[in-house]
């Protein structure tokens, strides 16, 4: 009776224990990869979506509009680097059919360095990025509410 347990339990509990530190070593290099490894959006001339420059190396620089550097945001022009201003917004609210999205907490910790700043669309645009959302499908038909540095609120669509 004790061998036929051990023959059929100390296998179960060998497979299970290996099982689990297999999961755990893959969570363990995730988790460092997410915190050690820099995130950088391209935003280009032609298009609309940014790209991941760990996916796309080799895109030629005149064809980049924004370099965008996650946590913190930082957008960098292609042709110029100087020192990091702050956007001049006090607020943007993106309102969707069914919510609406405040990004002032965020918009208050995004720099740009360049000539122009980013516009409300490309901002929007690396906030989808970085938090996972999906809503380029709805760029069409999104509203914002974006405060300006006077205190003016300007009404305007994303598109």
């Amino acid at each position: 009776m004790m061998k036929a347990l051990l023959i059929e339990w100390v296998p179960w509990i060998f497979n299970k224990t290996t099982e689990a530190l297999e999961f755990s070593k893959r969570v363990a290099v995730a988790a460092y990869t997410e915190a050690t490894v820099e995130k950088e959006w391209l935003l280009l001339h032609s298009i609309q979506i940014p790209l991941s420059s760990m996916s796309f190396p080799s895109v030629p620089s005149e064809q980049i509009l924004w370099r965008v550097k996650s946590n913190p945001t930082r957008f960098i022009d292609s042709s110029e680097t100087n020192e990091f201003k702050h956007i001049s917004y006090l607020g943007i609210s993106v309102i969707l059919p069914a919510q609406t999205i405040d990004l002032t907490d965020w918009i208050n910790e995004v720099k740009w360095s360049g000539t122009v700043p980013p516009n409300p669309k490309e901002l929007f645009t690396i906030w989808c990025c970085e938090t996972g959302s999906p809503y380029f499908h709805l760029m069409p038909i999104i509203k914002l509410e974006i405060i300006t540095e006077n205190g003016d609120i300007v009404n305007t669509h994303l598109e």
